[in-house]
């Protein structure tokens, strides 16, 4: 896993313009990418779970 870090400066629209979109869109296919490597729950392996009354 590599980090990358950006810079950008809040005052130059230029840069807000160009950097943000990317930034938000990484972030958000990160978030995405660790939500769907949680193992698959018992029941969708093929395996019954008998809970106890």
């Amino acid at each position: 896993m590599s980090l990358k870090i950006t810079f950008i400066n809040p005052n130059s629209v230029e840069e807000v313009d160009k950097y943000l979109p990317k930034i938000l869109a990484e972030a958000v296919l990160n978030k995405i990418a660790k939500e769907t490597d949680y193992p698959v729950a018992p029941t969708e392996q093929g395996c019954d779970i008998k809970h106890s009354a």
